[in-house]
């Protein structure tokens, strides 16, 4: 599944062509009921091979981990 941010003069056709993916597969993920879309709007775009184009998401950052001091013997 590829995350699609919706540009101006787009619709779900184009986007679906862009991706190699279905104006069908695309309402169906998105839970869409029409073909109204707004600038902005972010879909799922589910994939139906491998995407050479798609943007990675951002790399998550795990903080270090802090053990306790180990408490005084005695």
């Amino acid at each position: 599944i590829a995350i699609h941010k919706v540009k101006k003069g787009e619709n779900l056709s184009s986007i679906a062509q862009h991706y190699g993916s279905s104006v069908k597969l695309l309402k169906a993920k998105n839970h869409l009921t029409n073909h109204f879309l707004k600038v902005g709007q972010t879909l799922k775009v589910p994939l139906r091979g491998p995407c050479n184009e798609c943007p990675s998401p951002p790399l998550v950052t795990v903080p270090a981990r802090r053990v306790p001091p180990t408490p005084p013997r005695g």
